[in-house]
């Protein structure tokens, strides 16, 4: 079963170092070719990096 991560996820696993539940969960499942994301997630999260080096 793969897993569609909402923008709301990625955004809290990227911008914080902490590791939380959320970071484990999302590692986990990415490491595990569980995860997926969609393009309007990928553009929305693209759109919020202030940063263009970042980006």
């Amino acid at each position: 079963m793969k897993v569609l991560a909402d923008a709301s996820v990625w955004s809290l696993a990227l911008r914080r170092n902490e590791q939380n539940e959320i970071n484990r969960t999302l590692t986990s499942l990415i490491k595990e070719s569980l995860v997926v994301m969609i393009g309007p997630v990928r553009q929305e999260l693209l759109s919020g990096i202030p940063d263009r080096a970042a980006f």
